[in-house]
C-alpha cells in the first residue's frame, strides 16, 4: 500500500502550514487555529517577505468599515503569535514593522542550509 505524503505550503522544520487543508502543525503538533487567525496567517504568507500595512490587512481580513481598528488587529497577532512562534517576546514569524504593519519571515532557506549543512557533516 502507497503512503501520500501531504503537501505543505511552509515547511521549515518547526512550522508547517496547509492551506489547502486548512492544517497548522508546530512542532510535529497540528494546533487549531480560529478563522480570522488563518485568514491573518493566509494573507501574510501570499505577501511573505513584504510588509502588509496595517489599514490593508484590516481591510481584506475584516472589511473596510474595520481598517482604523489596529488594536483588534493587534489582538488577534498576539493571538496567532502565541500559537505559533517558539518564543513569543521574540517573534521569528510574524514581525512587527513599527509604524506600518506586519511581515511573515521565511525560514524555509535557512533550515534547507542546516540540514545540508548536518548530513555533511554526518556523512
Amino acid at each position: 500500500m502507497a503512503v501520500i505524503q501531504e503537501y505543505f505550503d511552509y515547511d521549515d522544520g518547526y512550522l508547517k502550514i496547509s492551506f489547502k487543508s486548512h492544517r497548522v502543525i508546530v512542532k510535529d503538533s497540528e494546533i487549531k487555529l480560529a478563522r480570522m487567525e488563518f485568514k491573518l496567517l493566509n494573507e501574510l504568507f501570499n505577501n511573505i517577505g513584504t510588509v502588509v500595512e496595517y489599514d490593508a490587512l484590516l481591510s481584506k481580513i475584516w472589511g473596510y468599515d474595520y481598517r482604523d481598528a489596529r488594536g483588534y488587529l493587534h489582538d488577534h497577532i498576539y493571538s496567532l503569535r502565541q500559537k505559533i512562534e517558539p518564543d513569543i517576546n521574540n517573534p521569528k514569524y510574524i514581525i512587527t514593522v513599527p509604524g506600518f504593519g506586519y511581515r511573515f519571515e521565511d525560514w524555509r532557506e535557512k533550515y534547507e542550509k542546516k540540514s545540508r549543512d548536518y548530513l555533511r557533516f554526518i556523512c
